[in-house]
C-alpha cells in the first residue's frame, strides 16, 4: 500500500491508503475469509478526515471502498448542543465457493428439479445417473447490510433529545437442511431476503437532584421468503399410501414478519444520605399474524 504524507493544518487532519492487492491459489475463500471481500484489485482501503471549526468537530471514514466489506461513517458534533452520526456498513458472509447441486431456483425460495430425473429416480435409476449430469457448482454466500442513524439534541442545559434508526438487510443464500427423512436427506441453498428496521425515540431530563426519561423502542422484521418450497429426488408423483418416498416436493414455512413495540419511562431522585429511589415503568406488545403455511 501507498500511504500519503498526513495533512496537517489549523482546521483538519487527514489520512488515506491506497493501493492494490493480489490473491490467488485459494480454492475456497469461504474457509479463506468468510467475512470480508478477499477479490484482487485497486484498493481505498482507508480513509479518514477531522476537522474542527469554533464549536463544531466534522468525522468522517471509509474502509475496503467498492468491495463487499466496505464500510462508510460520518459525524458532526457541537459541543453541548448537537451530536449526530451516520454509517452504512456491508458484512459479508461466505460459507462456501465449491458448492454444487442440481437445484434451479424457479422464483425465490422454490427450488426445482429435472422432470425427467425425477422421473428416472421413481422409474427404478440411482439418484447420481438420474441427476450426475446436471449438477452445477455455485457460491454459497449471503451479505447484510446495516445502515445507522442517530442523533442527540440539547434542547436546554436539562433536556435531550435523541433519536436512532438503524435498518439491517440481508440477501442471498444459506444452506439448509430440507429433508424426507433419514433415507432421504436433503442441504439446499435457502434463499435469504430479510430487512430489519429498529427505532429509538426519547426524551430526557436530569439535573442534580434527579433524571427522567420517557422512550418508545420499536423493532419491525419484513422475510420476503417466507417459504421454502423443493423438489423430491426420488419421486415425481405423490406416494400416500405409507410405502416411502413420500410426496413428490416439500414445502417448509420459514420465519414470519413480525413486530415488537415498547414504551416506558424511567426516573430516579436523589434523597441524600447515600439514598436513591428509582422507579421504571413499560408497557409493550409482540405482533405476528402470518398465515399457516398449506
Amino acid at each position: 500500500l501507498f500511504r500519503s504524507p498526513t495533512a496537517v493544518s489549523t482546521t483538519g487532519v487527514g489520512e488515506i491508503d491506497v493501493g492494490a492487492r493480489f490473491t490467488s491459489g485459494f480454492d475456497d475463500p469461504g474457509r479463506f475469509n468468510s467475512f470480508v471481500d478477499p477479490r484482487s484489485g485497486a484498493t481505498l482501503e482507508r480513509l479518514r478526515y477531522t476537522r474542527a471549526r469554533d464549536a463544531w468537530i466534522f468525522d468522517a471514514a471509509i474502509d475496503n471502498a467498492g468491495y463487499r466489506d466496505q464500510r462508510y461513517a460520518a459525524s458532526i458534533e457541537r459541543a453541548g448542543r448537537l451530536k449526530a452520526s451516520f454509517e452504512w456498513n456491508q458484512v459479508p458472509l461466505w460459507y462456501s465457493a465449491v458448492s454444487a447441486g442440481p437445484y434451479t431456483v424457479e422464483a425465490p425460495g422454490v427450488l426445482r428439479l429435472s422432470d425427467a430425473g425425477q422421473s428416472a429416480v421413481q422409474g427404478g435409476a440411482t439418484v447420481s445417473s438420474a441427476f450426475g449430469n446436471l449438477v452445477e457448482p455455485f457460491d454459497t454466500r449471503s451479505r447484510r447490510e446495516i445502515a445507522d442513524a442517530r442523533l442527540v439534541y440539547s434542547a436546554t442545559r436539562d433536556l435531550d433529545l435523541s433519536v436512532m434508526f438503524r435498518s439491517t438487510a440481508r440477501k442471498g443464500e444459506m444452506p439448509y437442511s430440507a429433508s424426507f427423512g433419514f433415507s432421504n436427506a436433503i442441504e439446499v441453498p435457502a434463499t435469504v431476503d430479510t430487512r430489519t428496521n429498529d427505532l429509538n425515540l426519547a426524551a430526557q431530563w436530569s439535573n442534580p437532584r434527579g433524571a427522567i426519561r420517557v422512550a418508545y423502542d420499536g423493532s419491525m422484521y419484513n422475510n420476503a421468503v417466507d417459504t421454502l418450497v423443493w423438489d423430491n429426488p426420488l419421486r415425481i408423483t405423490d406416494r400416500v399410501d405409507g410405502g416411502g418416498a413420500g410426496p413428490s416436493q416439500g414445502r417448509l414455512p420459514l420465519w414470519p414478519d413480525s413486530s415488537a413495540h415498547t414504551v416506558s419511562a424511567s426516573g430516579s431522585l436523589n434523597l441524600g444520605a447515600r439514598n436513591k429511589a428509582v422507579a421504571y415503568v413499560s408497557i409493550g406488545s409482540w405482533l405476528q399474524d402470518a398465515e399457516l403455511a398449506p
